[in-house]
């Protein structure tokens, strides 16, 4: 199984995308979120491609708190194998008492190219907009080739 990973961050928030290959169809996939005690930071996960809203992770104790707890997005790979599945979802950590709602902060958009390839287009409210590529053995944002983002 190979995990190929983008993160594409605006201020707060970020767009966490993953593009894994190599598993079979039915194999689980699991996004986190930070882990935060009650009364903390908020830590939010809004699923946009491959994932829905599953229920938080148990409470657990960490080097900052005792009983922190973090959101959790899940899905499931479809098409596995080479081709591989994507799956995207927005992400923020933040301390603001009443912060925008987190789906208003960017508009993204995920199409599959005629030659198999991912593609996200992720245009920030307040910001630019920006455009990714990605297959197993590549990512390109905006133009820029990097080989390196794969793990």
């Amino acid at each position: 199984m190979r995990i190929t990973a983008l993160v594409l961050a605006h201020g707060a928030a970020e767009v966490r995308v993953h593009l894994v290959t190599g598993a079979a169809p039915g194999t689980a996939v699991r996004q986190t979120g930070w882990a935060v005690a009650p009364g903390g930071p908020g830590s939010e996960l809004l699923p946009v491609h491959g994932l829905t809203a599953g229920p938080a992770a148990p409470a657990a104790d960490t080097a900052f708190a005792a009983r922190a707890v973090a959101p959790v997005l899940t899905g499931e790979m479809v098409a596995g194998g080479e081709s591989g599945d994507l799956f995207v979802c927005l992400a923020r950590l933040s301390g603001e008492r009443d912060p925008a709602p987190l789906h208003a902060l960017a508009d993204v958009a995920v199409r599959r190219a005629a030659d198999g390839a991912y593609e996200v287009t992720v245009g920030w409210a307040d910001g630019p907009t920006h455009r990714a590529r990605l297959t197993p053995e590549a990512v390109r944002v905006n133009g820029c080739l990097d080989q390196g983002l794969s793990a």
